[in-house]
C-alpha cells in the first residue's frame, strides 16, 4: 500500500495533467478570428469534456479505486449481515417470528415439494412400464409414452 503522501501526489499529478490539457485546448484558438466564437466555445467544451472523461476513466480503472470499491462493498455486505443477525435476535427476544425463520421454512417446503414431485414422476414412470408389461401379457394392443398404439406380441387381429 502506498503512503498517503504518494496517493496525494498521484491525485495532484492527475489534476495537473487535466489542467494542462484544458489550458492547451484553449490555446489552440485562431488569433486571426477566422472561426466564429461559438465554434471556439464548442471546441473548448468538447476538449474539456474529453479530458475530464479520460481522467475519470483512468481514475476509475486504477488499482487504488478498485481496491477501495472492493473494501466498500465488503463493508456494506458485512454491515447488512450484522444488521440481519441483530434484527433476527431482536425478533427472537420478543418471541416473534424473524424473516430468516420464514425464509428457512420456505426453503424447506420448496425442497420437500421438489422431492415429492420427483418421487411421483418415478412412480408414474414405473406404473407406465407395469401397464405396458400387463398389456403385453394379456395380448392387448398398448400405447407407448407417445400415445402410439403398439401391436400385441402373440396374436394377430
Amino acid at each position: 500500500m502506498d503512503s498517503p503522501f504518494e496517493e496525494a501526489q498521484k491525485l495532484t499529478n492527475a489534476w495537473t495533467e487535466f489542467a494542462t490539457k484544458l489550458a492547451s485546448a484553449g490555446m489552440t484558438m485562431d488569433p486571426r478570428g477566422d472561426k466564429p466564437a461559438p465554434d471556439m466555445a464548442r471546441q473548448v467544451r468538447a476538449a474539456t469534456l474529453a479530458t475530464l472523461s479520460q481522467s475519470a476513466q483512468q481514475f476509475m480503472r486504477s488499482e487504488a479505486f478498485l481496491e477501495m470499491m472492493k473494501k466498500s462493498m465488503d463493508g456494506a455486505i458485512a454491515w447488512q449481515r450484522q444488521m440481519n443477525e441483530f434484527l433476527t435476535k431482536a425478533h427472537h427476544a420478543g418471541e416473534s417470528v424473524a424473516r430468516s425463520d420464514v425464509d428457512d421454512l420456505h426453503r424447506s417446503v420448496r425442497h420437500l415439494e421438489r422431492r415429492t414431485l420427483d418421487q411421483i414422476e418415478q412412480l408414474a414412470s414405473k406404473l407406465d412400464q407395469i401397464s405396458l408389461r400387463l398389456d403385453a401379457m394379456e395380448g392387448k394392443p398398448s400405447a407407448d409414452s407417445n400415445g402410439n398404439i403398439q401391436a400385441c406380441g402373440g396374436r394377430q387381429p
